[in-house]
């Protein structure tokens, strides 16, 4: 078995895939996807898929109430638009930030959130590194 990354020329064999989870193939640029394969068969995919998120909103207490939300949330979404990026995230930890965000129009989902933070992993010694079997 051989573990790589997946050239984007190749990114093909993904349309459709289960780990797209029904999204689109991202675009280049903005994924990396790692295969394992057993000869020329796919067994194993982890892709890892640049998503933006959010920051939180901030109003001065003292206009809170009013439009200034509205305001903010009409061009964050114009600039979405206009870099072309599908899909964003917010986080939200409270109830009202909840509400608040749904008010907006945006979706909430069954997701659960996991961190990682970088100090877990070494670098591969190459992109093509051949594991040995798991067992």
């Amino acid at each position: 078995m051989t573990t790589r990354i997946l050239p984007v020329e190749e990114w093909g064999v993904l349309e459709g895939h289960p780990v797209l989870g029904g999204y689109p193939v991202p675009a280049p640029g903005a994924a990396t996807f790692i295969v394992t394969e057993d000869g020329d068969r796919i067994v194993g995919v982890q892709g890892i898929v640049q998503v933006l998120h959010l920051e939180p909103i901030w109003i001065d207490p003292a206009y809170r109430g009013g439009r200034i939300g509205e305001y903010l949330w009409r061009l964050v979404r114009e600039t979405l638009a206009t870099r072309g990026v599908r899909m964003a995230f917010a986080f939200a930890n409270r109830d009202d930030i909840r509400d608040y965000l749904t008010r907006l129009g945006l979706a909430p989902t069954d997701l659960s959130t996991f961190l990682y933070e970088g100090s877990l992993c070494r670098p591969l010694s190459s992109p093509q590194e051949s594991l040995p079997p798991p067992g």
